[in-house]
């Protein structure tokens, strides 16, 4: 599987007025071209001229703890040949707890720093008392989306919510 681990492609990070932001380079591999991007966003409250309040999607500007922000991943086969078996790893930073997708729904989530993957109804986290507890949203660590096959020139993007802790 050609996995995009995009931690793994992240030339920078940097934390922005309290809000990571993933700035991806482009990965090569021997089927062709894939490039991958990274940003980050919050949605806002305006009111038009006409007096109406409407959400509005831009990029982060400040956020506090409480704040949901916005990652988008977008992606792009810029080759002349499908690439196979293709999955975006993203993980969740530490200072953010994942809410939900949006979109393209993720394939699995891992709960143990990328280590293991699955349906978070099948996943299991310690607990207070030392036993088992049932893993819940904000127990999530990496998301991990299958795309399959990309074609040649075919480009899409992956979303997901999270929370300043």
């Amino acid at each position: 599987m050609n996995t995009i681990d995009v931690l793994g492609i992240v030339r920078k990070q940097r934390w922005a007025l309290g809000a990571a932001a993933l700035l991806c380079a482009a990965v090569v591999n021997a089927q062709g071209a894939f490039e991958v991007k990274g940003a980050v966003f919050q949605d806002i409250e305006v009111r038009t001229p006409e007096g109406e309040v409407e959400t509005k999607r831009v990029p982060v500007a400040t956020v506090v703890p409480g704040n949901e922000v916005i990652y988008e991943i977008t992606y792009v086969n810029q080759g002349d040949a499908p690439i196979t078996e293709v999955a975006i790893n993203n993980p969740v930073p530490p200072q953010l707890a994942f809410v939900d997708v949006e979109g393209a729904p993720y394939t699995a989530v891992s709960v143990d720093g990328g280590q293991a993957f699955g349906a978070l109804a099948e996943l299991t986290v310690p607990a207070d008392d030392g036993r088992e507890r049932p893993a819940q949203p904000a127990d999530v660590t990496h998301l991990r989306w299958v795309l399959g096959v990309v074609a040649p020139g075919s480009n899409g993007k992956v979303a997901f919510r999270a929370r300043v802790k």
